[in-house]
């Protein structure tokens, strides 16, 4: 229901909801698989967790997550940093025909900024696993 709402909302800005619809869409049947095994995977050789590729897949993840983490919170703080400081999308070096709304500075959070950030802790592999079962509740 969140989703469609947010979809008609954005349907309005016509120029951008344009852009997206001549976006290629992949294949239903088309199965991506470019990921490398586990055992090929940041020093994870000879972990074995049976038959499981979806745990498999998820230690590789959470792993690679650990590994990325310091470079992802500062690309965010310089993100946000520069959403705060901008005074439209332009200044951001974003195109004038793609983002031609000017920011709503009316909106804004605690502190007066535009943009807040907070960072939690990575989720470790069992609660990674519950979370697909759990959701899937929701998209029935």
């Amino acid at each position: 229901e969140v989703t469609t709402v947010c979809a008609e909302k954005y349907k309005d800005l016509k120029s951008r909801w344009a852009y997206l619809e001549k976006l290629p869409s992949p294949k239903k049947d088309h199965v991506c698989t470019q990921q490398p095994t586990l055992s090929n995977s940041i020093g994870l050789q000879g972990a074995n967790h049976g038959n499981d590729p979806v745990k498999e897949r998820i230690i590789r993840l959470v792993s690679t997550a650990k590994a990325l983490v310091l470079f992802f919170r500062k690309q965010i703080l310089i993100l946000t940093d520069l959403l705060n400081t901008a005074k439209n999308p332009q200044e951001m070096g974003l195109d004038f025909d793609d983002f031609p709304l000017d920011f709503n500075d009316f909106l804004v959070v605690k502190g007066g900024k535009r943009v807040n950030h907070s960072f939690g802790p990575i989720k470790q592999v069992e609660r990674a696993l519950k979370e697909p079962k759990e959701n899937k509740k929701f998209q029935n």
